[in-house]
């Protein structure tokens, strides 16, 4: 899986929030605070040795309070 760029992921937070159509269907928000936004994203990957092919990432944006600007997001694995 392809780490998305900060525009990206902010485009697929707003279409996720205004509830629009989009091809990142697997994406999810998972948190939605004043302070935190979540997106991850789950994908079965083709079969593996090492594992069961399922692979899980999440970008979290957080911000001091409600009223300061959001960071940018950053990769959790």
């Amino acid at each position: 899986m392809s780490p998305c760029t900060q525009d990206e992921l902010s485009s697929i937070w707003q279409k996720l929030k205004d509830g629009i159509e989009h091809d990142e269907d697997d994406w999810l928000i998972v948190t939605d605070t004043d302070v935190e936004q979540m997106l991850t994203r789950s994908t079965v990957a083709p079969y593996s040795d090492f594992d069961n092919g399922s692979t899980t990432v999440s970008y979290t944006r957080i911000r001091l309070n409600n009223e300061a600007p959001w960071g940018a997001w950053e990769r959790k694995d």
